[in-house]
C-alpha cells in the first residue's frame, strides 16, 4: 500500500526504504540516551525504513525484547499483534465468552485476533470478507471496529469511495440510538501511538511477555536470509 503511494499516513517522494516494523540489536546510542543500552534487542513501529541493515530511531519509541524470544516471531508483534491487542482490549472491554467476528481472519492482524481471542477466552468467528454486512450482524449494543483498507491498497477503491467508507461509521454512531445501541469506530495504530506512546509501549511489552511464556503463537510463513 505504501509502495503504491496509497497509504494516508505516508506521502513522501521516491526513493525510500519500505518496512513497517523492526526488531534488531542496538549498535550505538546517541548523546544523553540512558535506555535502552547498546547490545539490547528492541522493537519499533517505523512505518518505513525497516528493510535495512541499519536504522536510526528515536529512543523513546523503542521497546525492549526479552531474552529468549525468536526475533522472527518478535517482529510479528509491533504492528499485527499490537493492532489486534488494542482493538480487543482498548477499544472496548469484552467479557470472557463474548463473541467477535474477524473479517480477514487469514491476514496478519486477523490471525493475531484469533490467537489473542483464544488466549483471552473470547469466542471468535473468522471470515474472508464481509465488511458491508458486518454491522448488520452486530447484536444489540455491539461494536464494529474498522481497520486497514485492502481494496484501497490494490487499487479497487478510489479516494472518494474510501472517504465515504470512513464517514459511514460516524453516521452509524450518530444513529446508534435508532440502531439498538450498535456503534462503529475506526482504529489507526499510528494515530493511537501519537496520542499515547506510553500505552503503545506498555501493550507491546505485555505482548512480548505473552510470547515469551508461550501464551501466543504468531504464524511465521517464511524465513529469509
Amino acid at each position: 500500500m505504501i509502495r503504491r503511494g496509497r497509504y494516508p499516513d505516508f506521502k513522501r517522494p521516491l526513493p525510500f526504504s519500505p518496512g513497517y516494523e523492526i526488531v534488531g540489536v542496538i549498535e550505538k546510542i546517541g548523546p544523553g540516551v540512558q535506555a535502552p543500552h547498546e547490545g539490547q534487542m528492541v522493537a519499533d513501529l517505523c512505518m518505513v525504513g525497516g528493510y535495512a541493515q541499519y536504522a536510526i530511531r528515536p529512543a523513546r519509541f523503542l521497546v525492549p525484547v526479552p531474552d529468549g524470544i525468536d526475533p522472527t516471531e518478535a517482529v510479528c508483534i509491533p504492528l499485527a499483534y499490537l493492532t489486534a491487542c488494542q482493538m480487543l482490549t482498548r477499544c472496548r472491554h469484552l467479557p470472557p465468552g463474548a463473541t467477535i467476528l474477524v473479517i480477514g481472519a487469514s491476514g496478519t492482524v486477523g490471525t493475531g485476533l484469533l490467537d489473542l481471542a483464544r488466549h483471552l477466552g473470547r469466542k471468535a468467528i473468522g471470515t474472508w470478507r464481509a465488511f458491508r454486512r458486518a454491522f448488520a450482524c452486530l447484536a444489540s449494543g455491539g461494536l464494529l471496529v474498522g481497520y486497514g483498507s485492502q481494496t484501497m491498497a490494490v487499487g479497487r477503491e478510489g479516494i472518494v469511495s474510501a472517504a465515504l467508507g470512513l464517514a459511514r461509521p460516524k453516521l452509524w454512531n450518530t444513529l446508534s440510538l435508532l440502531l439498538s445501541g450498535r456503534r462503529a469506530l475506526l482504529y489507526s495504530i499510528t494515530a493511537r501511538r501519537s496520542i499515547d506512546s506510553e500505552e503503545f509501549k506498555a501493550d507491546m511489552a505485555a505482548l512480548f511477555k505473552l510470547l515469551r511464556e508461550g501464551a501466543i503463537h504468531p504464524v511465521v510463513i517464511e524465513r529469509l536470509s
